[in-house]
């Protein structure tokens, strides 16, 4: 009688070793195309590892938003050494949340040290409704509009490092972007702000719809990591903005 030996399936290691850098001298990004679109009155929440010395300003790390007026969708950027922003429009300025983090809120985040951000939003179309979590700790907000009730929906790229693969170019580094469509708890932050780990083994895993690590992928394609095949392209880099450098 034959026996048949059943070897277990081995699971692909989790690395987090590479980064992508980006120089917004050079209008670097990586883009998504139209996915990932989020109505005014849905959770989800935004996170990724970025590492920035520059002094240049407006720099983003993920965005689905228009660089034209009325800029609607939703933005997360660095507006400056010690200034957080994020953005939700239909209109900027009239239907809009923008809150910002500034000042002795912030610590100095362009230090050249890797920092981890997560935004969280809860759908009730309400400023309130968002908390910013810089390296684990909640930042106090600055309201800078509050009058959202339109919709947030376009048909605009996704991208991480710039604004529709257009403007507000990011400046240094950012690895392990990920996005959830539902708004994470503060043990769920915790559970992934400290330092980077596999998305698809944690508690949030059921609603990672994105995750952009960067080891195991080849350019000019950033894999996304949650099986949801919304991979990158890499746009005006070259394989050597993929390097040996994360958090």
């Amino acid at each position: 009688m034959a026996f048949i030996q059943t070897i277990p399936r081995q699971e692909k290691a989790f690395m987090n070793a590479q980064t992508v850098t980006y120089a917004q001298v050079s209008s670097q990004s990586l883009v998504m195309g139209n996915v990932l679109n989020f109505e005014n009155n849905l959770p989800f929440t935004l996170m990724t590892w970025f590492k920035s010395a520059s002094a240049l300003l407006g720099l983003t790390f993920i965005s689905k938003q228009n660089q034209l007026s009325p800029k609607r969708g939703y933005r997360i950027h660095s507006k400056n050494a010690l200034t957080l922003s994020f953005e939700f429009y239909n209109t900027i300025t009239t239907n809009a949340i923008e809150v910002e983090y500034t000042g002795g809120a912030v610590p100095m985040h362009r230090d050249g040290s890797w920092h981890n951000i997560i935004v969280t939003y809860d759908g009730t179309k309400l400023a309130n409704g968002v908390v910013v979590y810089l390296d684990n700790a909640i930042l106090a907000p600055t309201v800078i509009t509050d009058t959202l009730t339109a919709t947030t929906l376009n048909t605009d790229d996704l991208s991480v490092g710039s604004r529709n693969g257009t403007d507000k170019f990011m400046d240094g580094n950012l690895t392990q972007s990920a996005i959830f469509d539902n708004k994470l708890t503060v043990a769920q932050v915790a559970e992934i702000a400290v330092k980077p780990v596999d998305l698809t083994k944690t508690s949030m895993r059921d609603n990672l719809v994105g995750w952009w690590g960067v080891d195991g992928s080849v350019f000019p394609t950033i894999n996304d990591n949650s099986n949801n095949n919304n991979s990158g392209t890499m746009t005006n880099m070259v394989a050597g903005n993929i390097v040996n450098d994360a958090p």
